[in-house]
């Protein structure tokens, strides 16, 4: 599954500094969240952007919540989304509004989103149902804690005294990037704790001496264990034949090396052959019966090895 994307918002005033980094929820409300993700990129036609806006609401003391994202008017009574002035509820019920941290739409009623967020210091349950939740601080809580310092005038709405408002100098989207694979450069040494494990029957003293050795009959071993083969397991295309050593008179077998189309081997079935043919011609049963040619009036004729030998058939 794909991770869930993340923006941040770069904030900045007399009391504020830092980042605040936010998970979006885009599997639960995926319009209101493209919705807070374009204005922190500029992707959109009327490069609508949070740059160089203000948090225009601060209840830090007791902690409630700060409120921001006009991007139009800067007092809390503008904004607009990507979608025009204002768009529909998407989600009101998916959770509630129960801890610290958590990103939720600004309205004036039902349907009509558009720019303005907050951000919760505290639990908020009252609010369930009546705002869009579309993420959460992910870093930047102690970002948070800084506006607890933030002058605000409480007979105003609670909005941060002039020249002590937050600013948003920066914003926008992390992208995430899968982490290389380290690959150990040709040529690298063992090290210590390596040669144990590569070669158990050495020690970790016997590892770091510069006596290859050991090594080199372990290596000698390994060879003649990948040269020796069972004789069952050898290939079964030579030919095997018994014969008898002079020395004990006991069988051994041995291997024909040759190939089956050498010399000797082909000379030997020729002379077998020979052998049998001779006999066969001396029995008489080496006679071959012509065809009949395609005159019928003539006569049949015999032939046979050797003289030549002719009869007719009446």
């Amino acid at each position: 599954m794909a991770p869930l994307p993340r923006v941040f918002l770069d904030i900045e005033s007399e009391e504020v500094d830092g980042r605040i980094v936010f998970e979006l929820f885009v599997d639960k409300v995926p319009n209101t969240c493209e919705n807070f993700r374009c204005l922190c990129t500029g992707e959109n036609a009327e490069d609508l952007c949070y740059r160089d806006s203000i948090f225009h609401r601060v209840i830090a003391d007791p902690e409630f919540m700060i409120q921001g994202g006009d991007i139009t008017n800067h007092d809390g009574t503008g904004g607009r989304s990507i979608y025009g002035p204002q768009f529909d509820d998407e989600d009101l019920h998916w959770r509630d509004i129960n801890e610290r941290g958590l990103l939720c739409m600004a309205n004036s009623g039902a349907n009509t989103n558009s720019s303005q967020f907050f951000i919760t210091l505290a639990n908020c349950e009252h609010l369930n149902g009546r705002h869009v939740v579309f993420g959460r601080v992910v870093s930047g809580f102690e970002t948070l804690d800084m506006f607890r310092n933030v002058p605000v005038d409480i007979d105003d709405d609670d909005r941060p005294l002039k020249g002590h408002e937050p600013k948003i100098v920066n914003c926008g989207e992390l992208v995430f990037r899968k982490k290389k694979k380290e690959i150990e450069p040709a040529g690298t040494s063992l090290e210590a704790n390596d040669m144990p494990m590569r070669y158990p029957n050495m020690s970790v003293a016997a590892s770091s001496s510069t006596d290859t050795s050991e090594i080199n009959k372990e290596k000698e071993i390994e060879s003649e264990q990948k040269e020796f083969k069972h004789p069952l397991l050898r290939s079964r295309s030579p030919r095997r034949r018994q014969s008898r050593s002079p020395d004990d008179g006991k069988s051994s077998r041995k291997y024909d090396r040759h190939d089956r189309y050498s010399k000797s081997s082909h000379h030997d079935r020729y002379d077998r052959y020979s052998e049998s043919r001779s006999r066969n011609y001396e029995s008489g049963r080496l006679n071959y019966e012509r065809k009949e040619s395609s005159d019928s009036d003539a006569p049949i004729k015999y032939k046979g090895r050797g003289n030549m030998k002719y009869r007719e058939k009446y």
